[in-house]
Parts: structure tokens; C-alpha cells; sequence
């Protein structure tokens, strides 16, 4: 008996401490969340947040960091609000530099929904397919960035999926429904 009740103390002690650590970690909005993580490295200063989606209890989110690179960060939402979950850099994803098509190195981010980004500077972009099946969401850096450089026909590109996938492969097309660009 008295083993059950010791038992019963260390596991109310244990929900305890975890119900507190959340509660702490947790943030009402998505930004309060961003804003709030660590930024003891220049990785992780958020110069500008540039947006990104929810889907359910997930939210997919990116920033401009202090070296003008793109950082992809996961949120969850928990008992009380959104806490940080993961972060995937775009090492190479300048935006002041034109590229065609880029792609981050890694899509990974704590689970087995694969996240992927990168950017693109196509002129009459309409839409980009990862593995010829998922279509990416688009968001023009121009219109969503006070930036002090020209960054014309510059669109950050996102997906999600469960699909798990080392190599994927990603196709851009124009307004007209050509295809443009494979990688």
C-alpha cells in the first residue's frame, strides 16, 4: 500500500513539472511562439517573419534571419497555445541572390510529415509540384519583405507531406501551364 502511494506521489510529481514546463513553453500566437525562442545564435534572430500556414495543430512557419537566410520553423499547438517544435535552415537561401530554383537540404523536422522549402526567381511563375504529386504553397518575398534590396519574381516555396522522400523532385511551371524547370 505503501509502495502504490509513493508510486502515485512521483507520477503526480512528474505531471506536475511536465504540465508546468508546457505551460511555460506555450505562447497564445504563432508569433509570440517565434519571437520567443531562443536567439542566442544569429541562426535563430528573426530579422522579419515572413508567414507561412497552419494545418490543424501543426503550423509551418519562416523568418528572415539576422544573416538574411530563410529559416523554416514547426510550431504545435498544445493545452496552452503554440511552443516551438523544430527549425530547418536555408543555408544558401540568400534572397538577395537570383537563383532559379533552390532547394533546403533537409525536409525533415521532428515527425514523419516531411516539410520541404526553397526559393525560386522565375518570371510568370503560377504554380510548383513536388514528386509530381504535391502542389507547394508560393509566397512572393517582394510583396511580404521590406527589404533594401531589389528582389523581383523572388518566391519562397513550401510542402508538406507525408510522403517520406531523400530525393524529391520539384517542377515549376508558368501561367500557362508550362513546364519551366525540373530539379
Amino acid at each position: 500500500m505503501k509502495k502504490r502511494k509513493f508510486l502515485l506521489i512521483i507520477l503526480l510529481i512528474y505531471g506536475l513539472v511536465y504540465i508546468v514546463s508546457d505551460y511555460n513553453r506555450s505562447f497564445k500566437s504563432i508569433n509570440e511562439a517565434l519571437y520567443n525562442e531562443d536567439s542566442s545564435s544569429n541562426f535563430m534572430q528573426i530579422n522579419q517573419i515572413i508567414g507561412g500556414s497552419e494545418y490543424g495543430r501543426k503550423a509551418f512557419y519562416f523568418f528572415l534571419n539576422k544573416e538574411n537566410n530563410i529559416v523554416g520553423v514547426r510550431l504545435d499547438k498544445g493545452i496552452f497555445g503554440w511552443k516551438f517544435n523544430g527549425s530547418s535552415t536555408g543555408t544558401g537561401l540568400e534572397i538577395d541572390i537570383k537563383q532559379k530554383l533552390s532547394k533546403a537540404s533537409t525536409g525533415a523536422l521532428n515527425d514523419s510529415n516531411k516539410f520541404y522549402f526553397g526559393l525560386t526567381s522565375f518570371n510568370n511563375i503560377e504554380k510548383i509540384i513536388i514528386n509530381n504529386t504535391y502542389p507547394a504553397t508560393l509566397i512572393n518575398l517582394e510583396d511580404s519583405l521590406t527589404y533594401d534590396k531589389d528582389i523581383p519574381n523572388t518566391y519562397l516555396w513550401y510542402g508538406h507531406f507525408k510522403e517520406e522522400s531523400a530525393n524529391y523532385f520539384v517542377e515549376v511551371f508558368d501561367k500557362q501551364n508550362n513546364l519551366i524547370h525540373s530539379q
